[in-house]
């Protein structure tokens, strides 16, 4: 880290960043430069290395997290001897972990407020106001059709409106050393989690007390039913289910 540069700046954020900004910001920053995600990459390794210094560095000026600081560097150190371990026994060929990407299921009541309010929908609205104008004013139809026609064809292109809202960023990956929900970018790590349930439309890991102290800062509440059930609103509950069993053995 230059001395041009604050930990601050290497992280993006500003001064008045708060402790959960910053370890926000370094997960998401880490596992972008991560040597595991960026094989034979000089400039990437060095960025993650930058963004580890400035991590510790503020760290070591918040009193409170220290053990929160070691446990995240430790992880991330073990990761990347991992990659390399990896790496080395497959002779450098192929990547250093699989990764599986599972959508979550977004609530349609989120998609439809998101779609009533896109400009396309305002622009459908507005274009069923004209038909209805129109055809009223200038005598083309009796009232009753005019506002009709206004009102199916505004109404057809706020639907459609509606249907191009799609899922977004709501998804999980998973790869070898644990699973990352891109809802909130947090990271579960594979030991962090004893046991997985099913549900209608949902998936609940049984997380370690020290794992869902940590998410309860890091997650709206939504994400935890209970103090140590982690909630993924899935469309296939039974895939990321059989993928979690199998890293628990």
């Amino acid at each position: 880290m230059t001395a041009s540069r604050s930990p601050y700046d290497v992280l993006g954020l500003p001064a008045s960043a708060t402790p959960d900004d910053v370890r926000k910001a370094f997960r998401r920053l880490a596992l972008r430069y991560h040597p595991d995600r960026n094989p034979d990459n000089p400039a990437a390794a060095e960025a993650f290395l930058t963004v580890k210094e400035a991590f510790e560095h503020l760290q070591a000026e918040d009193s409170d997290a220290g053990i929160d600081a070691e446990r995240v560097v430790a992880e991330m150190e073990q990761a990347a001897a991992e990659a390399e371990r990896r790496r080395g026994r497959s002779g450098g060929a192929g990547r250093a972990w699989q990764q599986v990407h599972v959508p979550l299921a977004r609530p349609s009541a989120d998609r439809f407020r998101e779609g009533v309010a896109s400009p396309q929908a305002l622009s459908g609205l507005g274009i069923g106001v004209v038909v209805s104008l129109g055809t009223v004013l200038g005598g083309l139809a009796p009232v009753w059709i005019g506002v009709g026609a206004g009102l199916l064809l505004g109404g057809a292109l706020v639907a459609h409106a509606v249907s191009l809202v799609d899922e977004g960023p709501w998804a999980v990956e998973t790869h070898w050393q644990g699973l990352r929900d891109l809802r909130w970018d947090v990271l579960v790590s594979w030991s962090e989690i004893r046991d997985v349930l099913e549900a209608d439309g949902a998936l609940d890991l049984a997380l370690t007390p020290a794992a869902s102290r940590r998410l309860a800062r890091l997650v709206s509440a939504e994400a935890l039913p209970q103090p140590d059930r982690y909630r993924l609103p899935l469309r296939d509950p039974a895939r990321l289910g059989a993928i979690v069993r199998a890293q628990l053995g």
